[in-house]
């Protein structure tokens, strides 16, 4: 049964599944081997998978499987809608919440970031989202890096089977781990040298670690936490500004790093992505422990803040979060006095490529605390990273340091 005999939907579709890996609490959900895919009955259709008037005859089979690939990241039918993550703890808190759109008027504003499928630390690469924005792309729509070049359904087989030849080239050879790199263009005047500023912060405190609480979430924490994050980053501007008044050509920040546990994820989006508006500059920034959406277990990550630039969308703020997989001591003594909830976390190691000049960049990672000491990592890290930075706790400065 050809699939052009009829709409294209997922009740069409027969997946034979040759091998499963199971689900990996470290690393993620496991992995399927197809064995094959069969397209049945026609006479299945649905009302979501109707493909618009605008649709020519010789591209109906990128919009098809655009649609299909949208719903089986989402797990919806609703495939054109966002799978939505908490902001923070705001149950009680009466609050503007953004209406829904219509999924028909949806279908005319996709977005393909990985936030829309899950969250940001979902490996999904920018070649994948490329080629979602290429496949899904209606009239009116800048063109995207692939325009032009998926004529028919082989071209596109082709180009995936080299991507995933690269891909599977750069996963782990000792670790397995999977490594996914993301372009960070530069707006600002491309210059040679980097200059990144290292932030030693004061919060956590070990006081802060009482009555098996985690979270962070009181607000007395939130309070003087807030206030000292606001004042770091008003010396970081002071000091630039300093620089500026003795220093002819002085450099802005190209690089922000923040320890281990430094920031709740509340400020991430009411301090960091302001600073990252005004400075165009990267940030790395251990955040505190949270839950896991929908898993109702507690990770220790940190967020990657890369500013973007596109002609399709203009300026844009990417994040990425870095999970980490092995626990220190002290928090495996967390899990020891009933805390049992807290869990290693890595479904990926990304890799910034940040532009130094237009034809080269320099490729930077990071990891924290104990996954530095992951030498299968390290093995696998060694010719594909030129700076690798580690946010750790060291116990014998009693702070958090970078």
């Amino acid at each position: 049964m050809k699939y052009e005999d009829g709409q294209l939907n997922p009740a069409r579709i027969c997946v034979h599944i040759k091998k499963r890996k199971p689900f990996n609490e470290t690393r993620g959900p496991g992995a399927w081997e197809v064995k094959t895919v069969d397209i049945t009955d026609p006479k299945h259709e649905n009302e979501f998978f109707i493909l618009p008037g605008w649709v020519v005859k010789t591209n109906s089979w990128k919009v098809e499987l655009g649609q299909i690939l949208r719903y089986a990241l989402t797990g919806s039918f609703d495939y054109a809608r966002s799978i939505s993550q908490p902001k923070g703890d705001h149950k009680n808190i009466p609050r503007y919440k953004a209406p829904r759109s219509h999924w028909l008027e949806a279908k005319y504003g996709y977005y393909h970031g990985q936030d829309v499928f899950g969250g940001n630390w979902v490996p999904l690469s920018d070649w994948a989202m490329g080629m979602l924005y290429e496949l899904l792309r209606w009239p009116g729509c800048t063109k995207s890096r692939f325009s032009g070049k998926w004529k028919k359904p082989q071209d596109l087989v082709g180009a995936l089977d080299d991507h995933i030849k690269e891909v599977e080239g750069m996963r782990g050879k000792h670790s397995g781990l999977i490594i996914l790199s993301q372009d960070a263009p530069r707006s600002k005047k491309v210059k040679n040298n980097l200059r990144v500023a290292l932030v030693q912060s004061a919060y956590p405190r070990q006081d802060d670690f009482i009555n098996k609480n985690l979270d962070f979430e009181s607000k007395e924490y939130q309070t003087k936490s807030g206030q000292h994050l606001t004042a770091i980053l008003g010396a970081v501007e002071q000091l630039l500004r300093v620089r500026r008044t003795h220093q002819t050509k002085a450099n802005e920040v190209d690089w922000l790093i923040f320890p281990e546990l430094a920031i709740h994820h509340n400020q991430v989006w009411k301090y960091l992505v302001p600073f990252v508006r005004r400075h165009k500059c990267l940030v790395l920034a251990g955040l505190t422990y949270h839950h896991f959406p929908g898993s109702g277990k507690r990770i220790n990550s940190a967020y990657w803040l890369i500013p973007t630039w596109d002609k399709s969308t203009g300026f844009h703020i990417k994040i990425l979060e870095q999970g980490k997989e092995h626990l220190a001591h002290n928090e495996q003594s967390f899990k020891r006095k009933g805390l049992k909830d807290l869990i290693g976390f890595r479904p990926c190691q990304w890799i910034v490529k940040y532009q130094t000049d237009p034809s080269s960049h320099l490729s930077m990672t990071a990891s924290i605390c104990y996954d530095a000491t992951d030498l299968s990592l390290a093995a696998d890290l060694r010719n594909q990273s030129d700076i690798f930075a580690v946010q750790a706790f060291t116990k014998p400065f009693t702070r958090y340091q970078t």
